[in-house]
């Protein structure tokens, strides 16, 4: 069988994905996953025993930090050392992202491995998700040249490096198309971030009362990161237009969470905002479950962003309840083909006026869409593609 090596700048337990890579992979290959401050004990319940876990305590020191804010694809360098550690030799090494390519690089130019590059986005135009406007105008002027030298330095490396890989695989075909467009290449697939079909299971039908939730409330759920370009500010400012019934339950954390918290207070909105940080991924689909409407509000905040299909959409999907999306090109080809739910604008106004529209429909059609559409939009269909890229 043979062996491989995957990279991630990361925590394993809450990233989908890569947890489904491993399964599929590790099915009949031998899968080593290195990557950052997890509980071997705890995280290895996921894996078979074909898995080995490599974890280490990646401390936020100044040093990371410089690195982090420039020269962010060295950051993770110290993934050669440790794999050369381990006296392995890869047959293939799968970089998840942008920051861990530069290992994967080095492994391939001094054993020959076949060098996998795994985007999720188009990172480098990410990295303005992760600032906060602050009130002190030096701070904003700091973050606006550390992104610019990131977006620059990240696009001549990521050019530079991208000719020596074997694969390249995203989550959708607007980004593939961009890959191949923005670097002159070819053939850039696409494996989307989509749910395990499951069977339907026992979920927990007490959680919408233990969350203190009337039944004749409309829920509203929003799952993900908390950060810039996902609409939550507009989507929690809607709220102020809409009557008590009207629930918004937010999982996840990220660096918007005190912005919401403090928006919730100002608008007065405790009644109706519920914040419940990140929830384990074996418990999701409860909350996911009680929602009436779950809701994907992408804005152009930047062109990753723009070209998004996040994973929260299909777990909508799967849990068979509506979706309400922006207007951006993936969701509304998705929406429209499986007619699975609802378009909006991105002002508070429009969002409200969507969600208490929705409220008065008869969602049961919406409800059977999905279960048609999950059974095509799952992980088990892009399995063998999966396979086929990777261990060809």
């Amino acid at each position: 069988m043979k062996r491989i090596c995957i990279l991630l700048n990361g925590r394993i337990k809450h990233d989908s994905r890569v947890i489904k890579i491993i399964n599929t992979l590790s099915a009949n290959s031998y899968v080593d996953l290195f990557y950052i401050n997890g509980n071997i004990n705890e995280d290895k319940k996921m894996f078979n025993h074909n898995v080995q876990l490599y974890s280490f305590y990646h401390p936020i020191n100044f040093l990371q930090l410089v690195f982090r804010h420039s020269l962010f694809f060295y950051e993770f360098n110290f993934f050669y050392k440790k794999i050369k550690e381990t006296r392995k030799v890869y047959d293939v090494v799968y970089c998840n992202d942008l920051p861990t390519l530069n290992v994967g690089y080095k492994y391939k130019k001094k054993y020959g491995a076949r060098l996998i590059y795994d985007s999720h986005e188009i990172y480098i135009e990410t990295v303005n998700q992760f600032y906060t406007k602050k009130k002190n105008l030096f701070k904003n002027t700091l973050f606006e040249i550390s992104i610019r030298f990131m977006k620059i330095s990240g696009r001549i490396f990521e050019k530079k490096v991208v000719k020596y890989v074997d694969a390249l695989i995203t989550v959708n075909s607007s980004i593939a198309n961009y890959f191949e467009e923005k670097y002159k290449i070819k053939n850039v697939e696409f494996i989307m971030n989509i749910p395990i079909l499951k069977k339907e299971t026992m979920w927990n039908r007490n959680l919408k009362k233990e969350l203190n939730y009337l039944e004749s409330d409309f829920i509203v759920i929003y799952q993900g990161i908390l950060n810039n370009g996902r609409g939550l500010l507009p989507l929690v400012n809607a709220f102020k237009f809409l009557p008590n019934k009207f629930k918004l339950l937010v999982l996840g954390e990220g660096i918007l969470y005190d912005d919401i918290l403090e928006t919730v207070s100002v608008l007065g909105l405790e009644s109706q905002v519920k914040l419940m940080g990140r929830v384990p991924i074996t418990v999701l689909h409860n909350y996911t479950k009680i929602a009436s409407l779950g809701v994907n509000l992408l804005e152009a905040y930047n062109l990753s962003t723009y070209l998004a299909l996040p994973n929260k959409l299909f777990e909508y999907i799967h849990a068979e309840i509506p979706v309400l999306c922006s207007k951006t090109k993936e969701s509304i080809e998705i929406v429209n083909k499986y007619e699975i739910g609802f378009l909006t604008g991105l002002s508070p106004k429009e969002i409200s006026q969507a969600i208490e529209e929705c409220s008065t429909l008869d969602l049961s059609k919406y409800k059977k869409n999905c279960n048609i559409a999950k059974s095509r939009l799952n992980w088990q269909a892009q399995e063998d593609m999966l396979r086929r890229i990777v261990l060809e």
